[in-house]
């Protein structure tokens, strides 16, 4: 006891330095004696940790949740990793609050959950590479192939040789267990090639057009599918009056015979009122479907007017881009635009050594504007 305590005494209010007496000893604990009631308290109570201890305790759980993040999700439009600076912002602005006593895979997989339900930044899981592989003399099973399409695998390798036939795919984490159990039911072992399939290396302008043209070209499928689907309906539409208006006027045919010929030339030069009424309201119907076609269409090429333009001018400020970027670089560190000459003398300055501190710390680099205006005695 005596190399746990720093002192036996029993206190009611450690802040205010207040005792507890033995009458409150006697109603909480059943005894008066202090040793037992101080190891009782050893094993059952709850350590108060100080405000700086919890702060600590909190800025390791939300790097190490951030870090998680960063490692295994990436951005849905371009398959790269978000750095864990810009993961931290996004759970601020989720208001993302850690957890005292759970872990950080628990946590970090309700931070990935939170994230994707509030749409702050467009996130996902990184998608597993496996590998499912039949023993020597068997097939692969064609139920296998059906079940990973049905669960939305990416097939992309099928090979088969004497010793053995295996199947190389990208799939979601969350079905690997599910997955796991089916492949043990065929007899096939499963294996991990890769734990997260992601985009390496520096995106530019580049990339990007590569990206937001093939978004451009699913919009374009969608809409022309959907116009084609607005036709056929049309179309079917269309059938279905002409052919009704054959068989009314078959059955007026059945009633007609030669005594009454006279009758039914009358009856046919007199329709009556609802049939007219009804001409009418199909006329109306067809006319209105044909101006909203017309109008879709019309609103549809303007719309694919509209992305061309944009996409010029993407492709016009990328060209004037790559023209600065050859005559000017910049610091990874601090940013801004150098010559070569000023590009060396930037990495002796104070402001670039600084960045550095700062960025080894996880802080947020400063501007050249923020550094001069600050004390230099402060630095």
């Amino acid at each position: 006891m005596d190399e746990v305590l720093q002192s036996e005494s029993i206190f009611s209010n450690v802040s205010k330095g207040v005792l507890a007496n033995k009458k409150q000893l006697n109603e909480i604990f059943g005894t008066s004696d202090e040793m037992p009631i101080i190891a009782e308290i050893l094993k059952r109570g709850q350590v108060q940790i100080s405000e700086k201890e919890r702060e600590a305790y909190y800025e390791n759980v939300w790097r190490e949740v951030s870090t998680l993040v960063s490692e295994k999700c990436v951005n849905p439009v371009n398959n790269r990793r978000y750095t864990p600076d810009m993961i931290r912002q996004a759970m601020k602005m989720a208001e993302f609050s850690p957890h005292p006593t759970k872990k950080p895979k628990q946590q970090f997989l309700e931070c990935v959950k939170l994230l994707i339900e509030r749409d702050v930044i467009p996130i996902q899981r990184a998608k597993m590479c496996l590998k499912i592989t039949m023993n020597t003399g068997e097939c692969l099973n064609e139920d296998i192939l059906l079940h990973l399409k049905e669960i939305g695998a990416e097939i992309f390798d099928k090979s088969t040789d004497i010793y053995s036939s295996n199947v190389e795919f990208l799939l979601e984490p969350s079905l690997y267990r599910n997955l796991e159990k089916i492949s043990h039911s065929y007899h096939a072992s499963l294996e991990v090639v890769r734990l997260t399939v992601m985009e390496e290396g520096d995106a530019g302008l580049e990339l990007d057009l590569v990206s937001r043209n093939k978004e451009l070209a699913q919009e374009h499928e969608q809409t022309e599918l959907r116009s084609r689907v607005i036709i056929n309906e049309d179309a079917l539409s269309d059938q279905i009056t002409s052919r009704l208006k054959v068989e009314s006027d078959s059955e007026d045919d059945k009633y007609v015979t030669p005594q009454n010929s006279r009758k039914a030339a009358k009856k046919a030069q007199k329709k009556s009122k609802k049939a007219k009424r009804r001409e009418k309201e199909a006329e109306a119907e067809r006319l209105a479907r044909k101006e909203k076609e017309i109008q879709r269409q019309a609103e549809r090429e303007a719309r694919l007017k509209e992305n061309d333009k944009s996409y010029e001018a993407i492709k016009s400020t990328y060209i004037e881009s790559s023209e600065d970027v050859c005559s000017f670089t910049s610091c990874n560190t601090c940013g801004g635009k150098f010559t070569k000459s000023q590009y060396r003398a930037h990495f002796r300055t104070d402001w670039h050594r600084y960045n550095l501190k700062l960025k080894m710390q996880g802080v947020p680099c400063i501007s050249e504007e923020e550094f001069k205006l600050a004390d230099i005695d402060f630095f």
